[in-house]
């Protein structure tokens, strides 16, 4: 089995894990250029950002050629998952790929211009995430076939995600760098699965190519990373994922 993930703070790669068989992160695989994954079963695991797909996974499963006897797609997702699982069924689709199985696992949301992090962390029980999990895990091992009904609220909303997306979170989400705390330990840099931290003689500077992941943000030790719409600066990475996995599967 080999499991296509992209995570930004750890809950994604953690349900991956959870779920076994060879871990493939999607920034690597397009870094290495690898666009033919092959094996009996396959699945792709990301979070849900903004009720879709995060661009960078949308971008790679429109190049990948997957050859599998079993497709299923897992997202995470911190408030509501709306319909999030079509635009990515869909996509898969058109390229003539049968997705068997597809489902969603509830978790800690760490977007801070809309949510108060410190709060978030407090609300999930880590044996019911772990519960959802392993039963996710079962049905694949089972080769169960499964989807999510979209009702109609979800099938409305998914409608204007690309819209949500493209141009509300490019509003919404304003990074900025205390370069007075910085002290260059380049790891927002390494983190980045887009490349868009450059270290210059003043400090590291955000370019416009955000995948807005937020994994530099709460993973700057000094805390000198914000957003002017955080309510805190509560910083989240999920308990059993370490900053070098973080590291290794988006560095750029």
């Amino acid at each position: 089995m080999k499991i296509l993930y992209f995570t930004g703070t750890g809950n994604s790669l953690y349900v991956a894990k959870k779920i076994g068989g060879d871990l493939l992160s999607i920034p690597q695989l397009i870094k290495n250029n690898q666009y033919n994954i092959e094996d009996d079963i396959v699945g792709i695991v990301c979070p849900v950002y903004c009720m879709t797909m995060p661009n960078i996974v949308k971008e790679y499963l429109q190049k990948v050629e997957i050859s599998a006897n079993y497709l299923f797609v897992v997202m995470t997702y911190g408030t509501e998952f709306y319909g999030c699982l079509e635009p990515i069924k869909r996509l898969l689709t058109k390229k003539g790929l049968y997705v068997n199985y597809s489902n969603v696992v509830l978790m800690t949301d760490n977007f801070p211009p809309i949510h108060d992090i410190k709060k978030e962390k407090e609300k999930h029980d880590n044996r019911l995430i772990d519960q959802k999990i392993e039963n996710i895990k079962n049905d694949i091992l089972r080769r169960n076939e499964y989807h999510i009904p979209a009702n109609l609220k979800n099938k409305v909303i998914e409608i204007g995600y690309d819209i949500i997306y493209k141009v509300i979170l490019s509003h919404i989400v304003r990074l900025y760098i205390n370069t007075n705390i910085c002290n260059n330990c380049n790891i927002c840099r390494d983190i980045c699965p887009r490349g868009n931290i450059i270290m210059t003689d003043e400090g590291p500077v955000i370019g416009k190519n955000c995948e807005y992941c937020f994994g530099c943000y709460h993973n700057c030790p000094r805390g000198a990373i914000h957003d002017k719409g955080e309510t805190n600066n509560e910083h989240y990475r999920n308990q059993n994922i370490k900053l070098l996995e973080l590291i290794q599967s988006n560095k750029q």
